[in-house]
This record gives C-alpha cells, structure tokens and sequence, in this order.
C-alpha cells in the first residue's frame, strides 16, 4: 500500500527525514511494525489530510501523540508534515493529549 498511495519523490518536511518514499518507508517500518498505535481521528478534504494517533512507545516510554498532515494528488500521498508531543508523566488531566 506505501508503494501505491506515496509518491516516490515524497517531500518530508521533518527536520530529520530523508527524502523520498523508499528512504521514509525503511524509516517507519520498524516504528510501526509492532502496530502499538490508535488512530484517533482523521480527515480528508481538498486534497489534504490529517491523521490524530495515539502512540504507545515500547520499554513503557510513555504516550505519544502524533498528528500527521498529509497533501495529496488523488490518492497518492505527495507531501508530508508531522507534530508529536510527549504525554508528560504527571499529567493531571484525565483526557490529556488524546
């Protein structure tokens, strides 16, 4: 499906992520092999998309939420933006984050 719905000249905006579908897809494969995720929420209109996850971080490294925004041609994924945060420890509120 990666190979299908993302350009193979995909432009990655995180400040540390390499160009280009294959370079990104041998980055998130170990990430998300484990699948210890929730996709919260997502959304598609005018060609862009976003999708809110929960991230469960392995060895008990906490939560993560993970916004990901997405600009597409059809249904292939051209350009990519990312915002995560830490849920902090000692949070108080019941909701935080997610």
């Amino acid at each position: 499906a990666f190979n299908r719905h993302v350009h193979k000249n995909l432009i990655e905006h995180g400040p540390y992520d390499p160009q280009g579908r294959d370079p990104v897809a041998a980055k998130l494969a170990p990430i998300f092999a484990n699948g210890d995720y929730d996709i919260l929420r997502w959304n598609y209109d005018n060609d862009y998309g976003t999708v809110m996850l929960k991230v469960r971080l392995p060895n008990n490294g906490g939560e993560l939420a993970l916004i990901d925004l997405f600009r597409m041609e059809g249904t292939c994924i051209v350009e990519h933006w990312d915002i995560s945060q830490l849920k902090p420890a000692d949070a108080t509120n019941p909701i935080a984050m997610f």
